[in-house]
């Protein structure tokens, strides 16, 4: 079934254009001068802008595709509640292995999309198609970059989105059911809503709020010291100066305005820019150059722009290690990867299967209930190589514990269903020392140790004297 608003025709066709950044950055962000001339940025909240330009931001759009293409790579499995094994021939994981056939053809892929409009716009949309009362012939992550939403008057809560599409007009409608979930009006398309929370929850806003809201500082600090950086590149990347038109006797002198004309366009076309730089400077007509040194106020714009990576990767929850070049060793670097993946990657890969779980599960019968209540999506930590270590040390922790029974073990390691005698807890060697079966063991040590210790007293005594025995022979431990 064809996706109507996600067709590759309804793309529009984008023609470069050269600008400048502050022009490349204004469609996302807002741009004010101050008195003295200083860039502020405040955050736009369309959509549409924010989708089409953080590629352009270059800190952001590593930031975000760096844990979008993490949290798409995790292993997910489709666990069996009762059996607590995995069920790899399930109609629902197989169609997350291949969604659709338009855009999101592999689970890497709307994985990828469904993470990439959480984190940007804060709202994200799981949809699939086929008749209400049948299972679904595809999934797809709804785009929210050109939807329009209207609230119930009584509570403001959603009440309808509205899919529009970007060259003919269509419009999909979904309202909302008793349910929760959102369906269009032939009930061949079902939408179900993810909001990131949002502080101004309101009803002329009752959508989720975007994770780079807050960085409206560290984009305007960006965004002024690249421009800046910029205009000293053009300039050839190298410190300003002055002309200095002198007489032949030394004495200061005046350019015609043919002469001043002449010198500017000369400078401008042959020397100034980027690709000019390190051309020698020709002059003649007793002109001197004088150069301008850079003020370290100048030099410190370079530092500015990487502290102002820093604070956006550190927002975002991405240490500066992962994508920047710097010196680290190997040791540190693991500790680095395990805790961007416990902190950012696994929570984010918890929180997809958890709405995969109430968005895709109840479409799929199982006898008198649905797949929801005997089957959930999860994330296999097993096969992260970065936990590998971790794992093993907890299990070699968990297996040498003698205050845990077996059945506790076995949850905490396998999340397997408990055993019908496993309520002892064994010593390393497997044998019962509390619980079931424990008084039996324990009683049979008991007798071996008054039996060793009648033996040694019997051979301690017969080592004195083997020829008499002794009155009494008779041991009271």
């Amino acid at each position: 079934m064809k996706f109507p608003f996600f067709s590759k025709a309804d793309k529009p066709t984008v023609t470069p254009e050269v600008k400048s950044y502050s022009e490349l950055l204004s469609p996302m962000f807002g741009f004010t001068r101050t008195a003295s001339g200083s860039l502020l940025a405040y955050p736009m909240l369309s959509n549409q802008e924010i989708v089409q330009n953080f590629e352009r931001i270059h800190p952001v759009y590593t930031a975000v595709t760096r844990i979008a293409n993490a949290v798409a790579d995790l292993p997910i499995q489709l666990i069996n509640k009762k059996t607590q094994e995995a069920d790899d021939e399930h109609e629902a994981f197989n169609l997350l292995q291949s969604p659709n056939r338009e855009t999101e053809k592999t689970k890497f892929e709307i994985i990828k999309s469904f993470l990439v409009n959480y984190i940007l716009l804060g709202n994200a949309y799981v949809i699939t198609t086929g008749r209400q009362s049948s299972t679904p012939l595809e999934l797809y992550s709804g785009n929210p970059l050109h939807t329009t939403y209207e609230t119930n008057p009584s509570n403001g809560r959603l009440q309808k989105i509205t899919f529009h599409t970007t060259s003919n007009g269509n419009t999909v409608v979904f309202n909302k059911a008793p349910d929760g979930f959102f369906y269009t009006d032939t009930k061949m398309q079902q939408l179900y809503a993810i909001h990131n929370f949002n502080s101004s929850f309101s009803p002329t806003e009752p959508v989720g709020k975007s994770e780079i809201a807050s960085l409206t500082n560290q984009i305007s600090l960006y965004a002024s010291a690249t421009i800046h950086n910029q205009s000293i590149l053009n300039n050839g990347a190298r410190p300003s100066g002055i002309f200095i038109a002198k007489a032949p006797n030394g004495a200061p002198a005046i350019m015609s305005d043919a002469q001043y004309q002449r010198l500017q366009q000369q400078v401008t076309e042959s020397y100034a820019g980027a690709n000019n730089a390190g051309r020698p400077l020709l002059l003649e007509g007793g002109l001197e150059w004088q150069s301008i040194e850079m003020s370290p106020r100048d030099l410190d714009f370079d530092n500015m722009i990487e502290r102002a990576e820093d604070a956006i990767y550190n927002t975002l929850a991405i240490p500066t290690q992962l994508v920047k070049p710097v010196k680290t060793t190997a040791n540190n670097m693991t500790n680095i990867r395990k805790e961007f993946y416990e902190n950012r990657v696994l929570p984010l890969g918890d929180l997809f299967c958890s709405h995969l779980n109430n968005a895709l599960l109840p479409r799929y019968p199982q006898g008198s209930k649905t797949a929801k209540e005997k089957y959930f999506f999860r994330i296999n930590r097993d096969e992260i190589d970065v936990l590998i270590e971790e794992r093993i040390k907890k299990r070699e922790s968990v297996e040498r514990s003698l205050v845990l029974e077996l059945n506790e073990k076995r949850t905490i390691l396998y999340n397997k269903p408990p055993l019908k005698h496993g309520n002892k807890v064994t010593d390393p060697n497997g044998r019962p020392i509390a619980g079931e079966d424990a008084e039996v063991i324990v009683g049979t040590a008991t007798e071996a140790a008054n039996a060793a210790a009648k033996a040694s007293k019997a051979n301690d005594s017969s080592s004195v004297d083997t020829s008499t025995p002794p009155e009494n022979n008779d041991v009271t431990l």
